[in-house]
């Protein structure tokens, strides 16, 4: 199985593959972050913010890895997915698996959107969206770019 140690690797590797890469980094940075758990907020009489829930209980905030204990699994399958060469070790990752990152992202964001862990993540799945539709769009441009090169050439008269 070719990794990205691997010169040839590295050298054919296509922008959407680097992209995706940098995306579950970022991703996996938001997840050190604070992680909020609840949405109902109050501003106090000094003006800062404070989640208060039922009954006067204040709702304890965690990190990424708190509220979501199955990233610790999941990052380390992605990242070992795309640090190989995805499209020609796994059948059919190229046309399903670029499609299926971002859902596995989104079972990890959880939480609301006023804890900055979780708003950065919520950047992120879009954008995995789009840099999965930027590898299919390589992809169909690799293939009828080599469809054009396999054809023999019209004699000329």
């Amino acid at each position: 199985m070719k990794t990205l140690l691997d010169k040839s690797v590295r050298e054919g590797m296509l922008l959407s593959h680097k992209l995706m890469l940098l995306a579950l980094a970022a991703f996996t940075v938001t997840l050190f972050l604070q992680y909020g758990s609840g949405q109902n907020w109050e501003t106090s009489a000094d003006g800062s913010l404070s989640e208060l829930v039922g009954g006067g209980y204040f709702v304890r905030f965690g990190s990424g890895w708190d509220l979501a204990p199955h990233a610790i699994f999941l990052i380390p399958v992605l990242f070992a997915i795309y640090l190989g060469d995805p499209d020609e070790s796994i059948p059919l990752f190229k046309w399903i698996g670029w499609w299926l990152t971002p859902v596995a992202l989104l079972t990890m964001a959880q939480g609301d959107l006023y804890s900055l862990g979780n708003v950065i993540a919520w950047w992120i799945i879009p954008a995995t969206l789009l840099i999965a539709g930027l590898h299919l769009f390589e992809v169909l441009q690799a293939r009828r770019k080599a469809a054009g090169a396999s054809t023999p050439a019209a004699p000329k008269p």
